[in-house]
């Protein structure tokens, strides 16, 4: 039937976070040149997002900047989980790429740098995922970006123990994650266990 054709011809949709530039705008482009596939590029400024749109869309990319998506806002994530269900039904992909990261010569003092990045990195994909998620249609996936210097060596023992427990729970996992911050502000967060670094920053360096 030609409902049937409809259907059979409408591209998988795939959500990137970040990609307006960098990795996520190379996940997009790939994405966007893919057989059958649309990447809905997702970012923070809506003039950034928009040109990155259409510098992939020249190249013949399948790709569509919505709105505006901003990982610290959850009015914001809940408006643009709205507006892809609206125009779209479902998602087949979610790319977890967008982050921050303070530049090495960033002015910011380390025990300043962790509140705001676990803020954006991890409580903010997790309000993605809990606002995206119920839209992936069944086959879907979800794909987490993340860097080498969150290696599990870089940990205690003790830490990289409770951090691969398979029982972890997400409320136990966020708490870790906040005791993380209260440990770094203190100044405490080598002897407690955790790395003296993320990305490519290293306290004091």
């Amino acid at each position: 039937s030609s409902g049937a054709r409809r259907v059979m011809a409408s591209p998988r949709i795939a959500v990137v976070t970040g990609a307006n530039k960098g990795i996520g705008y190379e996940i997009a482009r790939g994405l966007g040149q893919a057989p059958g596939w649309l990447c809905i590029m997702a970012c923070r400024s809506p003039s950034q997002g928009q040109a990155a749109a259409a510098q992939l869309q020249a190249e013949g990319c399948r790709v569509h900047f919505l709105m505006a998506l901003d990982l610290d806002d959850r009015a914001s994530v809940a408006a643009f989980a709205h507006q892809l269900q609206a125009q779209y039904g479902g998602i087949d992909a979610l790319v977890n790429n967008g982050a921050i990261a303070f530049k090495a010569k960033d002015p910011t003092p380390f025990q300043q740098q962790a509140r705001p990045t676990l803020h954006t990195n991890f409580f903010g994909t997790v309000a993605v995922c809990d606002a995206l998620v119920p839209l992936i249609r069944k086959g879907g996936c979800i794909v987490n970006v993340a860097s080498i210097a969150g290696c599990l060596g870089r940990y205690s023992p003790a830490l990289t123990a409770k951090l691969t427990d398979p029982q972890l729970s997400r409320q136990e996992l966020g708490n870790l994650m906040d005791q993380f911050v209260v440990d770094v502000e203190a100044g405490g967060h080598r002897q407690a266990g955790w790395a003296g670094t993320w990305y490519r920053r290293r306290q004091g360096g």
